[in-house]
């Protein structure tokens, strides 16, 4: 019985550890340190586990609220040879870089973190690849996630992976303004419970 009992608790202590801290890049330029895919433990009743539809991400035990910053093309001035002549000349090149609106589905954040205005979930199309293949990695050794759900997990980033923008899907300037007017107004009710993309110190 004793021994049952030490092993009992060992267990909790391991499932209590914090998880091994990410660093997230999303495909707008954010850069989120000391993140931790969220995942509840299995004696909470939770909607905010990580779905084929995306994950909640937490920092510092904080929910994070992602604010779907719009970024402008850049146009640089790069040394080409356009004609393949070997012959370079100096061009000005537009570089876009191809990011997504907010989500669409308005699914409530976990009500656990003491936050339901701005939804928190991240479609997996939002990060770009070297995060999504640890996300992969992440997700598919995490002890709390049954087998099956890993597998469904591994291939909705697969699917992110290969998607194509479509353009309804792309950002815009109008996009982000009303997603940024919502989440500033909310976040501000907030401050003990969440971490707010703007708050990243650059």
């Amino acid at each position: 019985m004793k021994l049952q009992t030490f092993w009992a608790g060992a267990c909790s202590l391991l499932l209590a550890l914090p998880a091994s801290a990410l660093e997230i890049v999303f495909k707008d330029g954010t850069v989120l340190k000391n993140a931790e895919v969220y995942v509840p433990p299995p004696n909470r009743f939770s909607s905010g586990g990580p779905t084929i539809f995306g994950v909640n991400l937490t920092v510092n035990g904080k929910l994070y609220i992602h604010h779907f910053p719009y970024v402008e093309s850049a146009v640089t001035e790069e040394t080409v040879d356009g004609d393949d002549d070997g012959i370079y000349e100096l061009r000005k090149v537009t570089r876009i870089v191809t990011h997504y609106r907010p989500p669409v589905l308005r699914e409530h954040a976990p009500r656990e973190f003491g936050y339901s205005c701005t939804p928190s979930r991240l479609p997996f199309i939002h990060f770009n690849e070297p995060t999504l293949a640890k996300l992969k990695l992440n997700l598919s050794q995490h002890p709390l996630i049954a087998a099956q759900h890993r597998a469904r997990l591994a291939g909705s980033i697969d699917l992110a992976l290969r998607h194509k923008p479509q353009p309804h899907e792309l950002h815009t300037p109008q996009t982000a303004a009303k997603w940024q007017q919502e989440a500033d107004r909310d976040v501000r009710l907030y401050p003990q419970n969440i971490f707010y993309g703007k708050w990243i110190k650059k």
